[in-house]
């Protein structure tokens, strides 16, 4: 597998699942930093705290009562790529007549840590690619 480079980004080299993980800990963090003076809030696979799978990051809510509210996945980009004028939602539901595919499969991991850990929202990222869902 030849590296992806970010350059404009964070200036690393991105040959693995775990070198992606590290750019979208590094831009979500940054904007954790500016929601939570503490800059805490973020936590990525080190820190489980009784969740149910393995989501790569999640996020709770420090300033009311320390809840989780955010879950997310992180996918390699040449992994899960929508292109062109495709949206994830009609990937997903081609894919999901068959059971089958990248993107449904995808799709169905976070859905599973949302509702197997009671949270409304969730990210699925390659990083080039952001999608929030609730």
């Amino acid at each position: 597998v030849q590296p992806v480079s970010f350059p404009d980004v964070f200036g690393i080299d991105v040959a693995r699942e775990t070198d992606v993980q590290k750019c979208v800990r590094i831009a979500i963090e940054t904007v954790a930093a500016r929601l939570y003076a503490s800059g805490e809030g973020v936590h990525l696979r080190d820190e489980q705290d009784n969740l149910e799978g393995a989501p790569d990051f999640h996020c709770r809510d420090f300033d009311s009562d320390s809840r989780i509210v955010l879950v997310g996945e992180v996918k390699c980009p040449w992994k899960l790529c929508v292109t062109g004028n495709t949206s994830l939602e009609a990937m997903f539901d081609a894919q999901r007549k068959a059971l089958n595919g990248v993107v449904f499969h995808a799709v169905r991991q976070i859905y599973g840590y949302m509702c197997f850990n009671g949270v409304k929202y969730g990210i699925l990222t390659t990083h080039d690619q952001w999608w929030f869902l609730k």
